[in-house]
């Protein structure tokens, strides 16, 4: 998809292809925490992706990935910047579009790494086989 949008869009990127794998993985490591853990609390597959649906929905839309969330109230905004889905998507951003370095996207990733850490000792915790 990286491929396609540079050249078909003739995009340039303007920071590192390394960094962006980096937030990618450590991305990707929160969210199959974040579904480890819901999809442990669940009975058979349609509550899965009921539950998975009621995790998900919110976090895309208060992330500013369809819409900015700078619109929402000042009260809701330390709790948007810091959802999984907002650190990822505005440090991608951070280094495809503003040339950001690795240093800069450290705390982002980091904090990603721990939301994984965290929710895969929490799925880890509550899961019964049945």
């Amino acid at each position: 998809m990286l491929g396609f949008t540079l050249f078909t869009f003739e995009n340039a990127l303007e920071g590192s292809f390394g960094t962006i794998i980096m937030i990618f993985l450590s991305g990707n490591f929160a969210f199959s925490c974040i579904g480890i853990f819901v999809g442990s609390r669940a009975s058979n597959s349609q509550v899965g992706n009921g539950l998975i649906n009621a995790v998900t929905f919110p976090m895309m839309t208060l992330s500013g990935v369809f819409f900015s969330y700078q619109n929402f109230p000042e009260i809701v905004l330390p709790i948007i910047k810091n959802l999984p889905l907002t650190l990822m998507a505005d440090s991608l951003r951070a280094v495809f579009i503003e040339g950001a370095g690795f240093i800069s996207v450290i705390p982002a990733m980091i904090t990603l790494f721990i939301y994984g850490i965290v929710f895969l000792f929490a799925g880890n915790k509550i899961f019964r086989w049945s």
